[in-house]
C-alpha cells in the first residue's frame, strides 16, 4: 500500500519494453513523415524488470558488458549488421580476450514445410552420459568428487577494490 495520504507507484509493474517500443516507433514515424526513413519495423518485446532485480555488477560483469557493446558500436558503424558479439578467452586478462562476431544466422534452426510434415522421420535418440565430467584440472577420465567429498570455495561477496578486485570467479576458472 501507499503512506497515507499519498499515492505511489510500483515500478515492478511498469513495462519498460512497452515503453522502448512506443518511442521507436514513434520516431520511426517521425522520419518517414521527414523522408528519412523508408524501413519497416516489427518489434517483439521482452520483459526487462524480472532481470533488473539482479545483485551489483562486478568487475568483470563491466568490462564484458563495456566489450561487447563497443564491439557491436564497430560492427554497426562498420555496415556488419546481423551479427552477434562474441567474446572468447574470458579467463585470461582483458587485454587477451578475443573479440569476433557469429552471423546470427548460424544460429536459426530451419523447420521443414507444412508439405514435408507428413513425411516419416527417423526417430532421433538421445543418449546422457552417466556422469558429467568437468574441465577442472582432473586428469583424463577423473570424474567429479561426490558432493559430500568436495570442498567449498567461497570468496565472499564481491570486490571492486583492492587486491580480489580482479579475480575471476570460481564458475569462470571451470
Amino acid at each position: 500500500g501507499s503512506p497515507e495520504g499519498k499515492e505511489s507507484l510500483d515500478l515492478s509493474f511498469v513495462e519498460t519494453e512497452v515503453i522502448f517500443q512506443s518511442l521507436v516507433e514513434t520516431e520511426l514515424t517521425r522520419r518517414v513523415v521527414l523522408g528519412t526513413y523508408k524501413g519497416t519495423f516489427r518489434a517483439i518485446t521482452y520483459s526487462l524488470p524480472y532481470h533488473g532485480r539482479a545483485a551489483m555488477p562486478t568487475n568483470f560483469d563491466c568490462d564484458l558488458g563495456y566489450t561487447i557493446g563497443y564491439a557491436a558500436g564497430v560492427f554497426v558503424d562498420s555496415g556488419y549488421t546481423g551479427l552477434l558479439v562474441d567474446v572468447s578467452k574470458l579467463k585470461e586478462d582483458v587485454q587477451d580476450w578475443e573479440v569476433g562476431g557469429t552471423p546470427l544466422p548460424s544460429l536459426l534452426t530451419l523447420q521443414d514445410s507444412p508439405e514435408q510434415a507428413d513425411r516419416p522421420q527417423a526417430p532421433h535418440k538421445i543418449e546422457p552420459k552417466s556422469r558429467l565430467h568437468y574441465d577442472i584440472g582432473l586428469d583424463e577420465g577423473q570424474i567429479i568428487p561426490e558432493p559430500a567429498q568436495r570442498t567449498l570455495i567461497s570468496p565472499g561477496p564481491a570486490q571492486f577494490e583492492g587486491p580480489c578486485a580482479g579475480m575471476k570467479t570460481q564458475t569462470l576458472r571451470l
